[in-house]
């Protein structure tokens, strides 16, 4: 797998997540708004990054998705939301949490220039999760949009 297609396939997986934005059909729009500046946060880093052409670089764009996952995973744990999606939120924070943290063996392995043993160190497991716990929180009435997903 090349670098630009690692780093595409997490950027797709992220952009999966980022895109929140939403309305509601309960009067619970304040849990969207609060949703939607956390994606949108998230949103624009990644608006930021380009296709890397070596390992150093993608491991440096990588470090900057990472920091950013982190600080949508903080973001979405410090919202309340309402009761009937209160699990599928929480799973929503534990997958971005977790695909931040998945992020690290494939920055080491650029790091060390193994673009190989980067792509065996990514697994799209946390953005799948992500987008179930999104189905769910939509299936309750909260339309997020998510881009790619519909």
């Amino acid at each position: 797998m090349s670098i630009a297609r690692v780093l595409t396939v997490l950027l797709l997986s992220v952009v999966l997540l980022a895109g929140c934005g939403a309305r509601s059909t309960h009067r619970a729009a304040p849990y969207v708004r609060e949703v939607d500046a956390v994606a949108g946060n998230l949103d624009s880093v990644t608006n930021d990054l380009y296709t890397p052409s070596d390992a150093s670089s993608a491991a440096s764009e990588l470090v900057t998705l990472q920091a950013a996952l982190r600080k949508a995973a903080t973001g979405l744990a410090a919202i309340t939301p309402p009761p009937s999606v209160r699990a599928d939120h929480e799973r929503l924070v534990k997958a971005v949490a977790a695909l931040a943290r998945g992020v690290t063996p494939l920055i080491a392995q650029l790091r060390a220039g193994n673009v190989q043993g980067a792509d065996a160190a990514f697994s799209l497991k946390a953005a799948g999760e992500a987008r179930r716990a999104i189905a769910a929180i939509r299936a309750a009435g909260y339309e997020i949009e998510v881009p790619l997903l519909g």
